[in-house]
């Protein structure tokens, strides 16, 4: 992808200066131009955190400044990637942070919302021959829970603190002088939407903060659905909920529309074939980051079929948006090194590092080179590896696997992918896919053969239930995916939890990798491909103790001759 010129900022990069040529431009070549970039990044899905003109007037929690929420100082802390106004995101909100727009209806009238696209968490940005890089499609850096709860703080203060009050109320009402009754619904209004953030916060609270890049992402999509939208809040606690939180790393996603399963524990099925599957996985997404779900529960009498009704949904996720937005995807390469920064080994050396990898690593890892890796009717089938083989941290597939819930409002409604009648409680997975499913569908009492038409998309429910139902039962497996490499010199932390700063640190034994080290830097390490993880500035200290933080496992290549090793990483900066 060519550099966005507004983008490029003049830093100095810690990891390595250019060992020759020019790093002027650097040119990732992933396939996408500046329309598509903006598209990815300001699309937005029916994510609603609050409303849009709360988030743009809010302020900081200090009672003492004026400094706003979405400054770029704060951005920068954050670690999300400030961009300039353009023609779609004509506020300057940073990649990823858009305004949605509800559209009116006879009872209530459109609103603006802020709220959250995917880019947010999938694009990623690094330091690279004293330049600021944007990859697409690349794991971010941001630290999602520091800004939740700083928003959190900042609409307590401005719900609490006089004179933020005063300037926060005449902005969002566009009134100097408010009457009374205006004012008393703004707070009651604002005391709602932070009831409904804390709660978030309290019951996605982890002993172990994440720090950047990471977010327990399955941990916050079950909370929200099983918890805060069914309305049943024993779903957030053990026994229902998990005992340890899972924190992951954002996953890069290129290639993602090419996988036959998706998520790093290939729980989401995503094949061509089934085309409601990418559709259904976005849709959860929504729901994970502030999308609104309304449930109606149904029934089901054996039988009795004109006595029975299925269960209602509707939420906020703008369908027609998600479909263009994984197209959009379908179109994304993964990143090539910038050789002209740092150039790559001489060809002996990367031929010696090719079979190193063909011996130690393809049977998990495919090769996907060009001219494949630019193909868009590329197809990859996920190598699925069981705990036991790969032995690390154990806790995200245990959690998925695990995790049951009460049902709730839907209890008593007919299961169409256990094909039996919900009772008391479930697995999370299935009420997750039926509250998916039935987003999708609207009813699913649809007679078998019928086509229906989605956001433009013929389906049939009967065939797309089967691959559901599959994807349900491979679920209960608890492992993690091993995917194609390609571009992945530009995805650290490594392993799914993020636990381990570079390729070079994770072909040590598990003695040997570090076991703190500090994350947050967007300085690249070219040596052991990975990022700076020394002590700076705004930097987050990564403990590896904790469960959820192991490092341990993935002990493949761990034994290999330091010249193995030494050519094997040279050879995956070709990928």
């Amino acid at each position: 992808m060519r550099m966005l010129a507004a983008l490029a900022v003049a830093v100095t990069a810690a990891g390595a200066s250019p060992q020759s040529g020019s790093c002027t431009a650097v040119d990732l070549k992933q396939g996408w131009n500046a329309d598509q970039s903006q598209r990815f990044w300001f699309t937005s899905q029916g994510s609603r955190l609050m409303q849009y003109s709360w988030f743009v007037n809010l302020e900081v929690a200090d009672p003492a400044s004026q400094t706003l929420i979405r400054d770029r100082s704060n951005i920068d802390r954050y670690g999300y990637i400030w961009a300039p106004a353009s023609a779609v995101n004509p506020d300057g909100l940073p990649v990823g942070f858009v305004k949605d727009v509800e559209l009116p209806t006879e009872a209530h009238p459109g609103q603006e919302h802020f709220g959250f696209t995917c880019a947010a968490c999938h694009t990623g940005s690094l330091n690279i021959g004293g330049q600021r890089v944007i990859v697409e499609g690349g794991p971010a850096l941001s630290d999602f829970w520091l800004f939740l709860n700083e928003t959190a703080a900042g609409l307590r203060a401005a719900l609490t603190v006089p004179d933020k009050f005063d300037r926060f109320s005449k902005k969002v009402l566009h009134d100097s002088n408010p009457t009374a009754e205006k004012i008393n619904a703004l707070k009651m209004q604002m005391q709602a939407k932070l009831d409904d953030i804390q709660t978030r916060l309290n019951q996605n609270a982890s002993a172990n903060p994440f720090g950047y890049g990471r977010v327990d992402a399955f941990g916050h999509i079950f909370t929200r659905v099983l918890a805060q939208d069914f309305g049943v809040a024993a779903n957030a606690a053990p026994p229902y909920g998990p005992k340890v939180s899972a924190p992951v790393s954002y996953p890069f996603i290129w290639d993602t529309p090419q996988h036959d399963l998706v998520q790093w524990n290939g729980s989401a099925p995503n094949s061509r074939l089934l085309e409601l599957g990418p559709l259904g996985r976005n849709i959860g997404e929504v729901l994970g980051v502030f999308g609104e779900l309304e449930v109606k529960g149904g029934w089901h009498i054996p039988f009795m079929p004109w006595f029975s009704s299925p269960p209602k949904f509707k939420s906020s996720a703008k369908i027609q948006n998600l479909m263009m937005l994984e197209e959009t995807v379908r179109t994304l390469w993964s990143p090539r090194w910038p050789e002209n920064c740092y150039p790559l080994a001489p060809a002996a050396t990367l031929a010696r590092g090719e079979q190193v990898y063909r011996e130690n690593c393809v049977g998990c890892h495919v090769l996907l080179q060009d001219p494949e890796r630019t193909n868009i009717a590329r197809q990859i089938k996920a190598q699925l590896v069981t705990l036991d083989q790969v032995v690390t941290d154990p806790t995200m597939a245990m959690n998925f696997a695990e995790r049951q819930a009460l049902t709730g409002p839907i209890e008593g409604s007919y299961n169409l992918l256990g094909l039996n009648q919900f009772g008391k409680q479930a697995s999370g997975y299935q009420i997750l896919l039926t509250t998916v499913n039935g987003l999708m569908f609207g009813s699913l009492s649809r007679p078998n053969g019928v086509q229906v038409n989605i956001a433009g998309l013929l389906v049939n429910p009967a065939d797309q239930l089967k691959g559901f139902q599959r994807a349900a039962q491979a679920a209960r497996t608890p492992r993690y995916k091993a995917r194609p490499l390609d571009g992945i010199w530009a995805t650290a932390p490594y392993l799914h939890n993020g636990s381990v700063p570079t390729l070079a640190d994770l072909l040590t034994p598990e003695k040997d990798r570090p076991a703190v080290f500090y994350v947050g830097s967007h300085d690249f390490d070219p040596v052991k491909v990975g990022l700076v993880a020394t002590p700076a500035p705004g930097t987050f200290l990564f403990n590896t103790s904790p469960q959820g933080n192991w490092n341990n496992g993935h002990p493949f290549g761990t034994q290999l001759s330091p010249e193995q090793k030494k050519d094997l990483l040279e050879f995956l900066k070709t990928l």
